[in-house]
């Protein structure tokens, strides 16, 4: 029972560095730090949105949901752009590995 839970508790650890290094390369980290609004909305503010409303963030990273943090249309027309260029045509599993990074930040 020991090894399961220490070959889960690693397999969730590469699913978040894979999803740290995601959020970094395809350019999340330019617009949304941790705690504090750049570009856009904060990653703790995204979570107590998505948290509040009962969002889904592997619908909104595929394209498949509308903004509900910051739903100014400038910035959703940058957000789409990313998305559309960057984003949503990825692999499942990284897709989910960008919204388990992101949750993960408390």
């Amino acid at each position: 029972k020991e090894v399961v839970e220490e070959v889960v508790e690693e397999v969730v650890e590469e699913n978040l560095e894979l999803g740290k290094r995601l959020f970094t390369e395809k350019t999340c980290a330019t617009c949304h730090q941790i705690d504090a609004k750049v570009i856009g909305p904060s990653i703790k503010e995204i979570n107590r949105i998505y948290a509040e409303k009962n969002g889904d963030m592997m619908k909104f990273l595929k394209g498949e949901a509308e903004a509900i943090v910051d739903t100014d249309a400038g910035q959703v027309a940058i957000m789409k752009a990313n998305l559309d260029g960057f984003v949503k045509n990825l692999p499942e599993n990284e897709l989910k590995a960008i919204a388990a990074y992101m949750e993960s930040i408390k």
